[in-house]
């Protein structure tokens, strides 16, 4: 009923089902970290990265969408399950492991700003392409910066698997399953 409704205006439902996802899981996120730190979080309502994945329900909500409308064997279902699993894929390895990467990178600035290397300290004569002195540049960025690297980048393969459920229980209802 309602993807005959949204046919009637103009609208494709597997766009609207896939769309309609990554923005229930999206708010979900941002509604869930608000009432952790009990007060509003405006940015979480739009950053990547955490529970539930909005990514995982937008492909999801797609690959449903498109197998209900052309069938699970067609080319247009095929497509839309290779791009949805390559998303998934990416999402629990190569963007978790950026924000990993940048989790560790802030924790090596914090033991810098402890430790008092912020300050503008000079570079040790050593080397071009030593530690030590990219540490000292990559403390001297971060002071002119004075901003975190944001670590919620990738996702658990649990985020991912409640967006994927969030993405087809939307499917299933706009298509009346």
């Amino acid at each position: 009923m309602i993807h005959r409704l949204l046919h009637l205006v103009g609208l494709d439902p597997i766009l609207v089902v896939a769309l309609l996802s990554m923005a229930i899981a999206q708010f979900w996120k941002g509604l869930a970290e608000s009432l952790r730190a009990r007060r509003l979080l405006w940015r979480r309502f739009l950053e990547p990265g955490g529970m539930p994945s909005s990514h995982a329900a937008l492909v999801s909500g797609l690959v449903v969408g498109v197998g209900l409308s052309t069938g699970w064997t067609s080319g247009q279902a095929s497509v839309a399950i290779v791009v949805a699993l390559l998303a998934m894929w990416d999402a629990v390895t190569v963007r978790r492991a950026v924000g990993e990467q940048a989790r560790l990178l802030n924790e090596l600035l914090e033991r810098l700003e402890a430790a008092g290397a912020l300050g503008g300290a000079e570079a040790p004569p050593v080397g071009p392409r030593s530690a030590g002195r990219a540490a000292l540049e990559l403390a001297a960025l971060h002071e002119r910066e004075r901003r975190e690297v944001s670590e919620l980048r990738g996702h658990t393969p649990l985020q991912v698997l409640v967006g994927v459920l969030i993405g087809t229980l939307v499917a299933l209802v706009v298509f009346d399953v």
